[in-house]
């Protein structure tokens, strides 16, 4: 049986349901061919795209009990010129994040630009990405 958005999210405190429910449908904004779902062992809820018969998960929407993070599947890969993005510090390996208390610090514009970059991305050829991905490997 799978786990309804509502549901979820009840679990979590009203800020954190609101802004996590502020952050799907920006997501929505930017992708409105975009599906999501959650994903009760990761605790988030994840979004996908498809082209064709592909389906790729693109990034998600992690709450947690005071903020909620705004990740991204291959966020590595995306331009990132003002180092808004989180989780090189961490060693995480492709994901990168943004992280948020409000929706008030809230970039909708960044977000939005990191949420369509990121699908293009992740609907890229696998072997054009895994050869970004080693670049980006070399030179970190």
């Amino acid at each position: 049986m799978s786990l309804g958005f509502e549901e979820f999210l009840a679990g979590f405190p009203p800020p954190v349901r609101l802004l996590s429910n502020y952050l799907r449908e920006l997501v929505k904004r930017a992708l409105p061919q975009s599906t999501e779902r959650v994903i009760p062992s990761w605790q988030l809820i994840a979004f996908y795209v498809s082209s064709g018969l592909k389906t790729v998960k693109v990034g998600f929407i992690l709450p947690h009990p005071a903020t909620v993070s705004f990740g991204f599947e291959y966020g590595v890969l995306l331009e990132d010129e003002q180092h808004a993005l989180l989780g090189a510090g961490e060693r995480l390996k492709r994901v990168r994040y943004l992280s948020y208390g409000t929706e008030r610090d809230v970039n909708a514009r960044e977000a939005r630009r990191f949420t369509k970059q990121a699908a293009e991305v992740a609907l890229m050829p696998s072997a054009m990405r895994r050869h970004l991905l080693g670049l980006h490997r070399s030179l970190g």
